[in-house]
């Protein structure tokens, strides 16, 4: 399916970018203050461990955002920022043990990182 006229490496082009965005941006947020995103994993992972792990989350989305848009290197980018959100889910989303609107939040957040996952494994298989 194609938008309009438009060509379809421009779609997937266009694609490409449009996805990695969202990841490249939460990679720089990451990288430039990994003790706030660490606190996401509070009481589940130790805090040293977790900053550590925030800064290699986001320096991941970072390198691999700009090759996926860039179309550079095959699947294997998309692979990575599909590895990323596992963590920044699981740690960073914990929706069961909220309440009322809490809960909600946290579970949208879910649900859009679902819908990420998806969406850059459906444009990395499109031909």
């Amino acid at each position: 399916m194609t938008f309009g006229r438009t060509e379809p490496r421009a779609q997937k082009a266009l694609s490409r970018g449009l996805v990695s965005g969202i990841f490249m941006m939460g990679g720089v947020g990451a990288l430039m203050a990994p003790e706030a995103h660490a606190q996401a994993a509070k009481g589940v992972l130790p805090e040293g461990l977790a900053t550590q792990g925030a800064r290699a989350n986001g320096a991941v989305m970072v390198g691999a955002g700009a090759l996926f848009a860039a179309g550079a290197f095959g699947k294997w980018p998309a692979y990575a920022l599909a590895a990323t959100l596992v963590p920044v889910t699981l740690l960073g989303h914990r929706f069961w043990e909220k309440e009322g609107q809490e809960k909600r939040t946290e579970l949208i957040q879910v649900l859009k990182n679902v819908a990420l996952f998806g969406a850059v494994l459906y444009v990395a298989g499109e031909r």
